[in-house]
């Protein structure tokens, strides 16, 4: 017999039906490979609190990559980058205008498909907390003095859920509520607030609150979920402060005494040393101020110390070391000058750009050459047996991986420099740049501070956020200074 499809006779495909898990194709795609918002001016007020509350937006930087309608049917991750400034608000008498808040950002590197996937964090620096005394007096709390700076950083896991750090920088806080109050009643502690805040603040007078990684899992959580789970962890915090402190307790509690009781005019000054010598007992007497050391001084646009600042370094180190309790707090400032040579290197021209670009294509085809060279030795090592040799090659092949990855990131940054458009980005490359400088700088001074042997330098220094505006500087060199990191000693 001549089967059909020997014979020519038409032959029927059954089609097999697609997959329930598997989305249905799309028939074509919508692709946007750079939207970017750029400018704003904007002010809210709510003349319902006294004093009005003010909230003045002053600049924008909203940018999405990569976007494509693809990213919810396959693995196509999507970059977001936002950046929102605010302008001055009156803080009440006795203290001076300034911005509401220095900087909000958002960043985020996310895959839509099968799960959600990748990274998001968001955060606000230098909130001027008495920029909110109209809402927080309408609900009974008083807000004295303080700014505060906090980060979210959430971990997309696909199908796993998600991870989430918080962390949270109170600076000269000063916040009362009446007894049972809404801070305290939301928090759920059993104890006024202000012996909350004192157990919680350290030595520098920063509250850091950094509750450890929250587990969130994929079945639907809501929003208020996660609100509860923060909270609980905020409140343990507080629960083991005052729990490890009642000794530092008791000492503000003798140096409250001492104060008071320092003035009483009693016969033969009774009182007043019986007070003083329980403070001193316990740590509160006065102790020497030393002079401030200063600022650590860099060339315009670089990151690298400076040999004629070691003297001011090794005061600092000295310090540290002689005194166990000592504190050390780094500020960066950047200039002016640093800024224009920021620009000039984040901004290349076109034809620096292309000359780059072939440079970096170059490295890279290197890299890929000497990593296929390293892959064939870590298997043949493995093949035979030479474990610690194969976790050497191992080692070196995760090395060369992350150093293709930057270069690709480098690679792409240069291209997009030479696309349609790109000097309306040049504000944010600058921006971008110049935090990458200040904190290498502020890098370098921890780096120098282990290297000279200080102990528990993440506990005793604290690195301030760095801001992408300059300082106004004033004398002759003002205009050719470049960036300093100042150097206080707590």
């Amino acid at each position: 017999t001549q089967d059909a499809a020997s014979s020519g006779a038409p032959v029927a495909i059954e089609a097999s039906a697609p997959r329930e898990d598997e989305p249905a194709q799309p028939a074509g795609e919508f692709r946007v490979d750079d939207f970017l918002i750029s400018g704003l001016d904007f002010d809210f007020q709510d003349s319902s609190y006294d004093p009005v509350f003010d909230v003045p937006l002053t600049g924008l930087s909203f940018e999405v990559s990569r976007f494509t309608t693809l990213a919810f049917t396959e693995d196509r991750p999507i970059r977001v980058n936002a950046y929102l400034e605010a302008g001055e608000v009156p803080l009440g008498e006795g203290f001076d205008p300034m911005p509401l808040f220095g900087e909000a950002t958002l960043r985020g590197n996310v895959s839509l498909y099968p799960a959600p996937e990748g990274t998001v964090s968001a955060g606000v620096r230098e909130l001027a907390l008495r920029g909110l005394r109209g809402p927080a007096g309408a609900s009974g709390v008083t807000i004295g003095d303080g700014n505060m700076d906090a980060t979210v950083r959430v971990r997309l896991r696909g199908e796993d859920g998600m991870k989430l750090n918080l962390d949270t920088i109170f600076r000269d806080l000063s916040v009362s509520e009446p007894s049972d109050g809404p801070i305290a009643r939301y928090l759920g502690i059993a104890m006024p607030l202000e012996s909350a805040l004192f157990a919680l603040r350290k030595t520098n007078g920063n509250i850091e609150i950094s509750p450890p990684t929250i587990d969130v899992s994929s079945s639907g959580v809501s929003t208020a979920e996660i609100a509860g789970v923060a909270t609980q962890a905020v409140a343990k915090e507080i629960t083991l402060a005052v729990a490890r402190s009642p000794l530092r307790v008791g000492k503000g509690v003798a140096d409250a005494a001492g104060n008071i009781t320092g003035n009483i005019p009693l016969v033969g000054g009774v009182t007043g040393g019986l007070f003083g010598g329980v403070s001193d007992l316990m740590g509160g007497g006065e102790e020497e101020k030393l002079p401030p050391i200063g600022s650590l001084e860099f060339f315009v646009g670089d990151a690298n110390l400076r040999p004629s600042e070691a003297p001011k370094l090794q005061e600092a180190i000295r310090r540290l070391k002689d005194k166990k309790s000592a504190q050390l707090v780094l500020v960066h400032e950047l200039t002016q000058a640093d800024l224009d040579r920021i620009a000039e290197l984040a901004n290349p021209s076109a034809d620096d750009c292309r000359q780059l670009a072939i440079g970096l294509r170059r490295k890279r085809a290197e890299l890929l050459r000497t990593r296929d060279e390293v892959t064939a030795e870590a298997r043949t090592r493995l093949l035979t047996g030479q474990q610690d040799e194969a976790e050497r090659s191992l080692a070196r092949l995760r090395a060369l991986d992350a150093e293709i990855g930057r270069t690709e990131t480098a690679l792409d940054e240069t291209l997009a420099m030479l696309q349609p458009g790109a000097e309306r980005r040049a504000e944010r490359r600058t921006r971008e740049a110049a935090l990458e400088v200040a904190n290498a700088r502020l890098a370098a001074v921890v780096d120098a501070l282990r290297a000279a042997g200080v102990k528990k330098v993440e506990e005793r220094v604290e690195v301030r956020s760095p801001r992408p505006r300059p300082v106004e500087l004033e004398g002759e060199d003002a205009a050719t200074a470049g960036g300093r990191v100042q150097l206080q000693m707590n």
